[in-house]
């Protein structure tokens, strides 16, 4: 009996260690990775703000189960009833967390509901209006590090800035198609590359921020699931180990 019990216990401390960690890690890396990593594109690829949210609440979450992690830990060392309440409670908030801020991740980021494309869009657009090639504004720098990394031009396509009655397309001369910020890493050090088609980028620098959430939700959403499954598991067998440790405590026996 003291061998089924201490089998139980190791098999209930591996999956706690794993579940919470698993949680921990995944919470914390891409909380982090969505408030700072995105913080380079300033509000812009925040997705008017439902990025941060996400992240801050996947940051708390991942506080949360490295709570949870001690409060298994000693609850399997020293079981008493009151860690018991107190591990399930912490379980129904670390999962009600990491699948309701995976789920609305998920969900903003998806085309159909337009909730990210919506606002990068429109904040998107506000940055190529006022976008000037001299001013050294947050904008502009914006535009500039966008367009150069993501090798994109414009919001939809290159077009964007001859359509629309930006300030780029007021003050500069009418052989330029774009800043030279959209041209080719290959043409990128000649002086005229913006003033032919086959030099630039073409393709928008929409989708290339959106399919960045995109990716990064459905990443975050199949790991949280992963983690919630397992912090079920884990609570399962929390249970089933206090209850054999209340029973050998029952008749006398010591399962260290």
């Amino acid at each position: 009996m003291r061998l089924q019990g201490s089998c139980i216990r190791v098999t209930s401390l591996a999956t706690l260690i794993v579940s919470s960690s698993l949680s921990v890690v995944v919470s914390l890396v891409i909380g982090l990775l969505l408030l700072f990593d995105f913080e380079e594109y300033d509000k812009l690829s925040s997705g008017g703000g439902y990025a941060k949210v996400v992240a801050g609440l996947l940051i708390v979450n991942g506080i949360l189960s490295l709570i949870d992690l001690v409060i298994g830990f000693v609850g399997l060392r020293f079981p008493k009833y009151h860690t018991l309440i107190l591990y399930i409670l912490m379980g129904i908030v670390v999962v009600f967390l990491e699948l309701g801020s995976s789920s609305f991740y998920f969900a903003a980021s998806n085309d159909e509901t337009n909730l990210l494309g919506g606002h990068i869009h429109d904040e998107l657009y506000t940055a190529v209006m006022k976008y000037e090639s001299l001013s050294g504004s947050d904008l502009t720098r914006f535009i500039d590090q966008l367009q150069y990394d993501e090798r994109c031009c414009g919001i939809d396509s290159y077009e964007d800035w001859r359509r629309y009655n930006t300030t780029w397309n007021a003050t500069t001369p009418a052989d330029q198609l774009a800043p030279r910020t959209c041209c080719q890493f290959e043409h990128n050090n000649v002086e005229s590359c913006n003033t032919q088609l086959e030099e630039i980028n073409q393709k928008g620098c929409f989708n290339k921020l959106l399919d960045r959430h995109e990716h990064l939700a459905t990443i975050t959403l199949a790991l949280c699931l992963t983690a919630a499954a397992l912090e079920v598991l884990s609570r399962l067998l929390f249970c089933k180990t206090m209850y054999v440790l209340w029973e050998f405590g029952k008749q006398g026996y010591s399962v260290l």
